[in-house]
């Protein structure tokens, strides 16, 4: 469902303060990681699930050692996607029930005054926030999974 038809709902139903904002930022980016997790965990190579079954690992074994680390760059993938759909669910959210603070709330007030210089001041904040963030994240990510393929160069 877009976040711009679920936002409204949620406000409505729960009032205007920050935790309607945080339901709707909470169902936004729940998803991208639930998919991305699932995928990751189930996408290990049957060989290799052999293999840990012959050295007679155990399910929780498999899970630790194999399942985590192969679900680790697909984690960070929802991560990464859910941070900056995180920053635009709750843009989107202040949107339709901001009580006089957020970048969604400026940008509505002075839409309204047509002060379009603020306006884009906060669209270019909002856009710096969410770049940080996915940098920073991806940074992290590859600290975190160095060994994984996708983080070698091709030289």
């Amino acid at each position: 469902m877009p976040i711009v038809a679920l936002a409204p709902v949620v406000i409505k139903a729960m009032g205007v303060d920050w935790q309607s904002k945080a339901v709707v930022v909470g169902i936004t980016v729940f998803f991208p990681i639930l998919l991305n997790t699932a995928r990751g965990l189930s996408e290990v190579n049957p060989l290799h699930v052999d293999l840990m079954r012959s050295y007679a690992a155990t399910p929780g074994r498999v899970f630790s050692s194999l399942r985590i680390p192969n679900a680790m760059p697909y984690i960070f993938n929802g991560l990464k996607t859910s941070a900056v759909l995180g920053l635009i669910a709750a843009i989107v959210a202040e949107f339709f029930g901001a009580n006089g603070a957020g970048l969604g709330f400026r940008i509505v007030v002075e839409i309204g005054t047509s002060s379009l210089d603020t306006v884009w001041a906060a669209i270019n904040i909002a856009s710096l926030l969410g770049i940080t963030v996915y940098n920073l994240l991806a940074l992290l990510e590859r600290r975190v999974t160095g060994w994984h393929a996708s983080n070698r160069s091709e030289d």
